[in-house]
């Protein structure tokens, strides 16, 4: 059974589907697939800003702080509840769940993806 289910196309665009492998990827916690999902340029920005998170500037640095954020969590799943996407654009808004040593994870985002060329650029919107 997938990691992520919901709201997901039946024929997606060749840019959804890496979108998607990525979430799955990322859902799974399979790092070495996760890795290959992204180019070494890949940015990640954790949004709102006022969470004061910053950005992730490597690829490197996002693969260390997902194997060190998740090391207490199984069973992960995801629910893609909307997709929009326009030429150079993916907006994809979920939720997800894991149980872990501290007790149950549940979590609600709003992923912006833009695509320049083959790099990512990622928006990670965290709701309230």
């Amino acid at each position: 059974m997938p990691a992520v289910t919901g709201n997901i196309p039946a024929d997606p665009s060749p840019p959804l589907q890496a979108v998607l492998w990525w979430l799955e990827s990322l859902t799974s916690l399979e790092f070495e697939q996760l890795s290959l999902t992204m180019t070494d340029d890949y940015t990640h920005t954790i949004l709102p800003y006022s969470l004061a998170q910053g950005g992730l500037k490597s690829k490197e640095e996002i693969m260390n702080r997902w194997k060190t954020n998740t090391q207490t969590f199984h069973d992960f799943s995801g629910v893609v509840h909307d997709i929009i996407e326009s030429s150079n654009k993916i907006v994809i808004h979920g939720t997800s769940r894991a149980d872990t040593s501290r007790g149950a994870y549940a979590n609600e985002y709003v992923f912006h993806i833009r695509f320049a060329g083959r790099r990512w650029e990622l928006e990670d919107q965290r709701m309230p």
